[in-house]
């Protein structure tokens, strides 16, 4: 299990937090996504600094949609499931300046 830390633009915050929008479209090649692997969501504002005024979010990656038959080359859709425990990951005021850990390197530290 791998997490990503993504930007979520504030126009979807509300839309992804509340569980309407079950799915994200990147770059493939911006990180390898697999099945099981952990979106922490950062909002940015205006001046593309971690915003105060959104909660950072954490979702599953549920299932992943790869063909270049149906879209743009070089992208992914990702069905995401909104975590409702954080399974012994950092606090998410940790994960921030993080990139990209795993599991392995968590520490005691829970929500």
């Amino acid at each position: 299990m791998k997490v990503h830390t993504l930007q979520l633009h504030p126009k979807y915050y509300e839309q992804t937090k509340s569980n309407f929008k079950t799915f994200d479209i990147r770059p493939k090649e911006q990180n390898n996504f697999q099945v099981g692997d952990i979106i922490h969501y950062v909002t940015y504002d205006a001046n593309n600094k971690p915003s105060t005024k959104y909660e950072d979010l954490l979702f599953d990656i549920s299932f992943i949609v790869d063909s270049d038959k149906y879209l743009k080359d070089g992208y992914v859709v990702l069905g995401i499931k909104q975590k409702r425990k954080t399974n012994g990951l950092k606090p998410q005021s940790e994960m921030r300046s993080v990139k990209n850990y795993t599991k392995e390197d968590k520490t005691s530290n829970t929500n």
